[in-house]
């Protein structure tokens, strides 16, 4: 099993070009002629191909030419390592026999960093982060250094001996999520964007509940974990909504407009809600569309333009959290600067809500009751290019309703710019029972045939979206019922 460790190993170096020469570039007081290939295009209509000198420096290709900008900006990055044999440590994965083979067999993998589970018929489990990782010199590799010195280089990659990795943990399970994988004293730097360690920690949470008094947890207690919809995230964040909501300052008369029965309706729904979105939940409608106001009345007047589309889908809960924790210290990001009132955080989370109900009742209409979290929240599976033609959209493009949110174990975020929708799924999940693999139970997303005519190009979208299950067995024994012959005519 694999999951992303959204390792930082690409890095902006800002190069100086030879003003009597285009094709030089800096190093360390000296000039050095830039490699260049020539790539040919060849674009659909036209007889000449397109020819593209891609130029490159000692610290990756010059990325800035594609956009003609005035400062040159080459990129660095593990996975132009010309000796990348990443594809070979696949290859020996699958042939690995036991732990030290499978270890062999990571010292291959250059990138991207993958979180990869272990485990043999031995009753041995381990785990394993390996690929290149950078060891920087004078910065953190969040923004653009000089190229032109070694003052900045990459050292070296962090020893392979010394990336995170376990085998048999004392506690008996490994389980990751995307979250960050070693603690606040690890030597090295791996990432500055580890995932909110929300998800993570409910798997932990709903183990060790099933693992108490030394249980064992079934095929069917594991499924259960992969569909959970509870997001702990709203369970940390919402008390500290509801508080603000309690009590706003308001001088200037910002909530006059503000329709107060509705309002204590939607906060009734919100007070005993425990974090549950699944798609039945009313509660989960109101709070989802809370926070993509509420993002948007903190950061939108700050952020503004393009600025704030860019970063529209970012994890700004993980902010609010602190916001709404700590307004004496970051409470300035609650006022609107764009308008004469100076709103504080209670005001803004009051005002939001406001605009979140009017959203809501715009889509599904005044009665309250009937804000299924479902009806809003959209699984999409377009079809690349056929759904962005009208006339072909029908035929290829999918789309059920679901529940979750970004922060669920059952990972179904909503996306900011196409407001309520899922546009990212967990596309296989699959449960192996080590010790009868013919009990392993898999299941993955829209359907095994790429025809649309085919009653198998969507059949499995429902299975997906309710975590029902296909078998995958192993044995010959099991599938000579379902197997289909074809043979050559004589």
């Amino acid at each position: 099993g694999v999951t992303n460790v959204d390792p930082d190993v690409q890095d902006l170096f800002v190069q100086r070009i030879n003003p009597a020469n285009p094709n030089q570039y800096e190093v360390n007081g000296a000039w050095v002629d830039m490699d260049i290939v020539e790539e040919l295009i060849y674009v659909d209509g036209q007889e000449e191909p397109i020819r593209w000198a891609a130029r490159s420096t000692r610290l990756g290709p010059l990325i800035s030419d594609v956009s003609d900008s005035a400062t040159p900006i080459s990129m660095r990055w593990t996975a132009l390592d010309p000796d990348d044999t990443t594809v070979d440590a696949f290859f020996a994965i699958s042939e690995a026999g036991n732990w030290d083979e499978f270890t062999q067999a990571m010292t291959r993998y250059v990138g991207p960093s993958q979180n990869i589970v272990y485990a043999d018929v031995d009753g041995n489990i381990g785990y394993f982060a390996p690929g290149r990782i950078p060891i920087r010199a004078n910065h953190d590799g969040m923004l653009p250094v000089p190229g032109w010195t070694d003052d900045y280089l990459w050292q070296e990659y962090i020893p392979f001996e010394e990336l995170p990795h376990v085998l048999n943990p004392a506690k008996g399970y490994i389980a990751t999520a995307n979250q960050r994988v070693v603690p606040n004293d690890y030597p090295y730097l791996i990432s500055n964007d580890w995932s909110p360690p929300y998800r993570g920690e409910r798997i932990n949470q709903l183990i060790e509940e099933l693992s108490s008094n030394g249980a064992t947890i079934s095929a069917d207690e594991m499924a259960a974990i992969q569909a959970d919809q509870t997001s702990t995230q709203a369970q940390e964040l919402l008390p500290l909504l509801l508080a603000a909501t309690a009590d706003p300052a308001d001088p200037d008369g910002v909530l006059d407009a503000v329709d107060g029965d509705r309002l204590q309706q939607a906060l009734g729904y919100l007070a005993g809600w425990t974090g549950e979105t699944g798609m039945e939940s009313v509660a989960a409608t109101i709070y989802e569309a809370w926070l993509i106001t509420l993002s948007r009345a903190v950061f939108a007047d700050d952020l503004r333009g393009d600025l704030y589309q860019e970063m529209a889908d970012r994890a700004h809960e993980i902010f609010l959290n602190e916001l709404f924790a700590s307004p004496a210290e970051y409470g300035f990001w609650c006022d609107d600067v764009l308008t004469v009132p100076i709103e504080d955080c209670n005001t803004t989370a009051v005002l939001a809500l406001d605009r979140a109900l009017d959203d809501i009742s715009g889509r599904l209409g005044d009665k309250m009751d009937a804000w299924e979290w479902g009806k809003l929240h959209i699984t999409q599976y377009p079809h690349t290019p056929f759904s962005q033609v009208a006339a072909l959209k029908p035929f290829f493009h999918r789309s059920i309703a679901n529940g979750g949110d970004r922060y669920t174990v059952n990972v179904a975020p909503v996306n900011f710019e196409s407001i309520y929708d899922q546009t990212h799924v967990p596309s296989f999940r699959s449960i192996i029972d080590l010790s009868d693999f013919n009990a392993s139970r898999v299941i993955h997303t829209t359907g095994q045939s790429g025809n649309p005519l085919s009653r198998h190009y969507d059949d499995l979208i429902e299975r997906h979206r309710d975590v029902a299950y296909l078998p995958m067995t192993w044995g010959r024994e099991h599938v000579t019922g379902q197997l289909l012959r074809l043979e050559p005519r004589p």
